[in-house]
């Protein structure tokens, strides 16, 4: 049996003295690890220690990145909404001691000299009320509707001349874009503007020169610019309208196709005349926007309306169907303040209220939302606006701004007081100049047209020879034949239709009662003073339960920034929540556990001092201890 003998492995000195050092690099590599985990207490500082866990690290810090942005705004909100809050207070405080001061003086018991001095204390409440409706927060004005103005509200030409947004101030607080609002539209607190002037349907016509822009096209959503092919009796042409501006471009595209149509416009559509025209669509719907488009054979292509709307391009030339505006002028007066505007040297729509805007009447213009009337607005309160055609001419009629027509309802005269009617019986008592006396009910009316009717039958039913008629120069109601007239039971017609007016001549020339005023406290706060001053007990009594009303708002508004602070606060809560769940969940990822890291250093430290040693031991070994 052969017996092998096995040899022994020998280990050369650098062999080991490189596994030694490995090892001992690699304990000493994880003990430093572990020295600068305890140092810093960060299990990740760097990506590479942990990448699934260091990308989930940077999502929630960016996501509370963002949450400390809507925390700032939060935090802003609740500073502005707390202000509101104090100013919606002290505007409350004031209201109510204006009323009080009224009510105390009002009455038959108190004398003039007292009135004068109520006066004088109401106006001193006015100003500190002004005061309050310009308070601001942080450079923003509360009541300003998310401007910048640190006057909003401004006494000028005796009124006070809003100047601010219509909407309140928001802030965003949350990631999907959702919004707090910050304040309250001035309007809701203050009276903004008044209810707008020009009812009338401005009706554009279309003409060559309009631009495509300006039209709501035949499907009312515009007009699309792309190409359209036009056939004629086998020829086709492709009319490229990418770039047309005008009506004129598109009919002279169109004609110049050269395969024998010809295109123009018939009132307010576009009309292709040929031998057999058909109009279709290239990858678009031009055609179809364009109001001709086609698809059976016919000698002439009678297109849709285009129906034009109004912008600031629009020609005056081109408004009441084609028609135009007569050159003409119109008087703007509000209160102290008075302007004339002459159209003979405006061109377009924009003209005219770069005219009227540039005024100093307090009266805004603008172009209605949906393109068909240019608006008219009084922004001072305070004093009444009242625009009438001057010299004869009709321009203001033509553009629906008379703030007085036959057409008007009753309800909005007087400051929306409306005409006050006996309920049960007639409401005037008239005589003409024969002495023939003849009553009125003026229950069912809805405007001084029908008030007109009304005592035109009441007259000739009696057998009177008084005759009513609506005077737009005057602007008013006249009532010629007559030698007097006076209200039944409890109408106060008389007044609230504006024929409380001297009879001259045997006739009575009517008052405008339906000036445009704006319905706030400082209007009313005004009419109570001049009232008191003048002895106008009824005015004065008509301004007090306004002016209550006008409290009763400002309560209610106040009720409603409660709610919304209630809502910042909650809102605020729920952000804090989610923040430390997001932190405890950051630090669960990246913050090292101590006692365990302490254990694990010092085992790691033991394992070095372990590994020195052995190392030591192994490399004083020599050959002959090895042999022996």
């Amino acid at each position: 049996m052969n017996i092998s003998h096995s040899s022994p492995v020998r280990v050369g000195e650098l062999q080991r003295t490189l596994g030694a050092s490995s090892q001992i690099a690699k304990t000493q590599a994880a003990l430093a690890e572990s020295t600068r985990q305890i140092t810093t207490g960060k299990r990740i500082t760097r990506p590479s220690d942990s990448p699934a866990d260091a990308a989930s690290a940077q999502q929630i810090r960016r996501s509370l990145e963002l949450q400390e942005g809507y925390r700032t705004n939060l935090n802003h909100a609740d500073r502005q909404l707390s202000r509101t809050d104090q100013a919606l207070s002290d505007a409350t405080d004031l209201l109510r001691e204006a009323r009080q001061i009224g009510l105390a003086n009002a009455g038959d018991q108190a004398t003039q000299a007292e009135r004068d001095g109520a006066a004088t204390v109401l106006r001193t409440i006015e100003s500190q009320l002004l005061a309050v409706a310009n308070t601001n927060e942080g450079g923003i004005s509360l009541f300003g509707g998310g401007t910048r103005n640190p006057e909003p509200f401004r006494a000028t030409g005796g009124g006070i001349v809003f100047s601010g947004g219509d909407q309140p101030i928001q802030s965003v607080v949350g990631r999907f874009g959702q919004t707090v609002e910050t304040g309250v539209a001035a309007a809701d607190v203050f009276g903004g503007n008044s209810r707008r002037v020009g009812t009338l349907d401005l009706d554009p016509g279309v003409l060559g020169s309009t631009r495509l822009g300006e039209l709501d096209g035949a499907r009312g959503s515009g007009v699309e610019r792309g190409s359209i092919r036009i056939t004629n009796a086998g020829s086709s042409a492709v009319v490229d309208l990418s770039d047309a501006d005008t009506i004129t471009d598109v009919i002279n595209r169109i004609n110049a196709t050269g395969i024998g149509v010809v295109a123009s416009l018939t009132g307010d559509a576009l009309q292709v005349s040929g031998a057999s025209v058909t109009v279709g669509e290239v990858g678009g719907g031009t055609a179809a926007d364009l109001g001709i488009l086609s698809a059976s054979p016919v000698v002439t292509v009678a297109g849709d309306s285009l129906q034009a709307r109004l912008t600031s391009f629009t020609p005056l030339a081109s408004l009441n169907g084609g028609a135009g505006v007569s050159a003409g002028t119109f008087d703007i007066s509000n209160g102290s303040r008075s302007a004339t505007i002459n159209t003979a040297g405006l061109a377009t729509v924009g003209d005219l209220v770069n005219a009227v805007n540039a005024t100093d009447a307090g009266v805004s213009a603008t172009i209605s939302v949906d393109g068909t009337r240019v608006l008219l607005r009084n922004s001072t309160q305070g004093s009444d606006l009242r625009i009438t055609d001057s010299g004869g001419g009709t321009t203001a009629q033509e553009l629906g701004w008379l703030t007085f027509t036959d057409a008007d309802p009753l309800t909005d005269f007087n400051n929306g007081l409306g005409v006050r009617l006996d309920p049960d019986g007639p409401d005037l008592s008239l005589t003409d100049v024969g002495g023939t006396t003849f009553e009125v009910d003026l229950d069912g009316t809805t405007d001084a047209a029908s008030v007109v009717t009304a005592i035109n039958t009441a007259a000739a039913s009696a057998g009177a020879t008084t005759t009513a008629s609506f005077d737009p120069t005057l602007p008013g109601l006249r009532l010629i034949n007559v030698q007097g007239i006076g209200t039944l039971g409890t109408s106060q017609a008389v007044g609230d239709l504006g024929l409380d007016e001297p009879i001259a001549g045997n006739t009575i020339e009517g008052r405008d009662v339906n000036a445009v005023g704006v319905d706030g406290p400082f209007t009313h706060l005004k009419t109570l003073i001049r009232s008191l001053e003048t002895g106008n007990l009824g005015q004065a009594t008509t301004a007090l339960s306004r002016l209550e009303l006008s409290e009763d708002q400002v309560i209610t508004v106040r009720g409603e920034v409660g709610g919304q602070l209630r809502e910042v606060e909650q809102r605020r809560d729920r952000l804090e929540d989610t923040e430390l769940t997001q932190r405890e969940l950051l630090s669960r990822l990246e913050d090292v556990d101590l006692s365990t890291a302490i254990l694990e250093y010092e085992t790691l430290q033991t394992s070095l001092q372990a590994q020195l040693q052995t190392t030591s031991n192994l490399l004083n070994l020599t050959l002959f201890d090895f042999l022996r």
